[in-house]
């Protein structure tokens, strides 16, 4: 290599990666890898931010991370109805967490669908069913939907 700096074009960012390891095992450690695009811009590929992941201080942002790990990414089956659904790649973070987030609701059955309360004279009132007969069949209509989810949801623990 010459004294100063020196300039190595590599097809692949792979090879550059590669290439900056066996410099840095010779002590080399002031390199960058970066693309340059048709209209003339740099795009630093490694170190993204100008810092190497193994100089890490206090004040420094993290840059393609996850805040979470592998183990926790969401399967494939569960990325239905999102732009990564039978794609070989995994989805980004906020995709995975908005999945876990459904998953998390859906499985909770209670609060799924809220059911409003038999005697809401507050609310009949706001709703303008006036008259007496039309408040008594609108309860005795909740009560019984009331009961029908409950036996639901005694069945459903029962099986389990």
């Amino acid at each position: 290599m010459n004294k100063g700096e020196n300039l190595c074009y590599f097809r692949k960012k792979e090879q550059c990666i590669t290439l900056g390891k066996q410099l840095r095992k010779m002590k080399i450690d002031n390199y960058k890898i970066y693309r340059l695009r048709k209209d003339g811009t740099v795009v630093f590929m490694h170190p993204a931010d100008g810092v190497f992941p193994e100089k890490v201080n206090k004040g420094r942002t993290q840059v393609n991370g996850r805040p979470f790990s592998v183990g926790q990414n969401a399967q494939q089956g569960q990325l239905i109805w999102t732009k990564y659904h039978q794609k070989p790649f995994e989805a980004d973070p906020l995709t995975t967490m908005f999945v876990k987030a459904r998953i998390q609701a859906f499985s909770d059955t209670e609060n799924l669908f809220a059911l409003p309360q038999p005697n809401m004279d507050e609310q009949l009132a706001s709703a303008e069913i006036i008259d007496e007969k039309e408040k008594e069949d609108y309860t005795n209509r909740m009560m019984e939907a009331l009961r029908r989810v409950q036996e639901v949801r005694e069945k459903n623990a029962k099986s389990l």
